[in-house]
């Protein structure tokens, strides 16, 4: 794995991305993405492997670009984008690791997620 795609940068994101980018193998390469460019970029700029985007979750094309680079996404973004984040990994077949409840949209992709 050297590909990590971050998305959302909130409050949460400064300990996970100075972890990633510093305490694991510094060869990763990290994107974080937010819809706010400028607050991803703030927190890109500290590290010499990690690079912000503006990122739509709404724009298809987009989330399904990212997912596709990445070999893992991490999805620190409001609960209600999930799902979408969730179907776009199953599709490019990418794991996906979020920091949220498990709601039953969630729950209803087990099995496909468990098959590939």
């Amino acid at each position: 794995m050297k590909n990590i795609l971050v998305l959302g940068a909130g409050r949460t994101v400064p300990s996970l991305i100075d972890y990633l980018a510093t305490i694991t193998d510094p060869k990763l390469n990290i994107r974080l993405g937010d819809i706010s460019g400028q607050q991803a970029k703030q927190q890109a700029d500290k590290y010499s492997n990690v690079t912000a985007v503006q990122f739509d979750v709404s724009d298809h094309e987009q989330r399904e670009n990212e997912v596709e680079a990445a070999d893992l996404v991490i999805s620190l973004l409001p609960v209600r984008f999930h799902v979408d984040v969730a179907k776009t990994c199953l599709k490019c077949q990418r794991s996906l690791l979020t920091a949220s409840y498990v709601s039953d949209e969630m729950k209803a992709l087990d099995n496909e997620a468990k098959a590939r």
